[in-house]
């Protein structure tokens, strides 16, 4: 991907597994990473994302990873997929954008603290939309549905539908697998 931004950068001793990159260090900041469309990351079948993330500023709500349903314009049902912070509730919102054009949405149920390092991971499976924080499920919608395929980039730490929203904190070892990990995996993941 690209690398935008004057103050993203990597931080060799303070990530979770040898370092991270940080975010937003500066109030101007339009720090963040863009991942050109291609049919790799294009999945419309089973799916899981996760990533170790420290949220620094819990005042606004904050892109961590998506993948619009269009390129820089905000139209229904907005992502492919996304996980953003949700500064109003402090808790973390998976999305799916189904064939049916209906955003799919699971949340976690804890609040996220704030500058501490923790664990997510969102899983679609045939049955539903799962959201784990520190290798634990937190929630889960159960309903069947398709991901809708979307000629887009991922962008992490901006919002792609709006433009805005720029993630303020580090991010680490972010993955992307097409497909649905078992808990276990998910669990071995943040105990490694």
């Amino acid at each position: 991907g690209t690398v935008y931004g004057e103050t993203l950068f990597w931080n060799a001793t303070q990530g979770v597994i040898l370092g991270n990159y940080e975010f937003g260090n500066n109030v101007f900041s339009n720090d963040r990473f863009e991942v050109l469309k291609s049919g790799s990351i294009n999945i419309t079948g089973n799916l899981t994302y996760a990533m170790w993330i420290i949220i620094r500023d819990t005042t606004n709500s904050q892109a961590i990873l998506n993948k619009a349903w269009t390129d820089d314009t905000m139209s229904s049902p907005y992502y492919q997929y996304a996980i953003e912070y949700n500064g109003g509730t402090d808790t973390l919102d998976c999305f799916m954008g189904d064939t049916g054009l209906v955003l799919r949405q699971v949340s976690t149920t804890s609040v996220v603290p704030a500058n501490i390092w923790i664990h997510t991971a969102c899983m679609k499976n045939s049955s539903g939309m799962y959201i784990f924080l520190n290798g634990v499920l937190n929630n889960s919608n159960i309903v069947s549905f398709n991901i809708q395929g979307r000629p887009t980039d991922i962008k992490i730490g901006l919002d792609a539908a709006n433009g805005q929203d720029f993630l303020k904190g580090s991010l680490d070892d972010l993955m992307i697998w097409n497909r649905s990990l078992s808990p276990s995996e998910i669990s071995a993941i943040y105990n490694n």
